[in-house]
């Protein structure tokens, strides 16, 4: 019972390291034991199955999983063994701090390769933890709306971190003349998606943001180099000729565009 009161107390809220603790602190000494006993976190785990308790997404989303289809397969192993051409030609970094820089043996005319990839994520006021441990006949009742948003697109490198000046580099970028300063001393963009905020995030921004930002902060950062971008795979960033032949923009009747 004093077990079953503080699942009910915390259900959705559950965490198995507290649930851990007040087996040890509570239940145990509400027994008797005076001797110190610990349990571990795949025991509570497997007691709270047999309490009829599961570790569940509640998302409604249906997810099919075509990874091992077979065009998927020899794209995936198309792009690895590309991925192990370049990488010869990519510094590793070693140590506990990873500060430890092994450049590449090169042969003569061959540039060392800068890999730089590229993320979005997007923030909602009302984000909440997607798994919880609930009792398995219960679903956990969410928020409709998940609130406004922050949306934040950056890029990283191995060499540096996030892709922007130093501050030494900032200072020297300050002192330059108009016509030489750099506008913009980060290539991380943060926008408020929504319609009567600031629009939607597209492949135009994405160019944008490569062209006006990425490009030249590279090039101050990163002299005499050359760059590798990988982007995040994201539907946002599909894109057509103006003038192609898209089913969303053709007409139903004669006449019009």
């Amino acid at each position: 019972m004093q077990v079953t009161e503080y699942l009910r107390a915390y259900k959705f809220k559950l965490n198995v390291a507290n649930f851990v603790k007040f087996i040890e602190d509570e239940v145990i000494s509400a027994l008797g034991i005076e001797e110190k006993i610990s349990i571990s976190c795949s025991t509570a785990r497997e007691w709270l199955h047999m309490l009829g308790w599961e570790y569940k997404d509640h998302s409604k989303n249906i997810y099919f999983d075509d990874h091992e289809r077979e065009d998927v397969v020899v794209d995936r192993h198309r792009f690895l063994q590309k991925w192990a051409e370049l990488r010869k030609q990519m510094a590793t970094y070693e140590g506990e701090n990873l500060d430890e820089v092994i450049l590449p043996v090169l042969p003569h005319g061959v540039s060392e390769i800068i890999p730089i990839t590229h993320d979005e994520s997007i923030f909602y006021a009302n984000d909440d933890i997607v798994k919880a441990w609930g009792p398995a006949d219960e679903s956990r009742l969410r928020r409709k709306s998940q609130g406004l948003s922050i949306h934040v697109s950056d890029f990283l490198c191995e060499s540096i971190g996030r892709l922007q000046l130093s501050e030494e580099e900032c200072a020297i970028n300050d002192s330059l003349p108009d016509s030489e300063r750099l506008v913009y001393t980060e290539a991380c963009v943060t926008m408020y998606p929504g319609t009567n905020r600031d629009g939607w995030w597209t492949n135009k921004d994405v160019v944008k943001q490569v062209k006006e930002q990425v490009i030249p902060i590279f090039e101050c950062t990163h002299l005499r180099k050359v760059t590798l971008f990988m982007f995040d795979n994201s539907c946002n960033h599909n894109a057509f000729a103006d003038d192609a032949l898209v089913v969303s923009r053709m007409n139903i009747k004669d006449g019009g565009k």
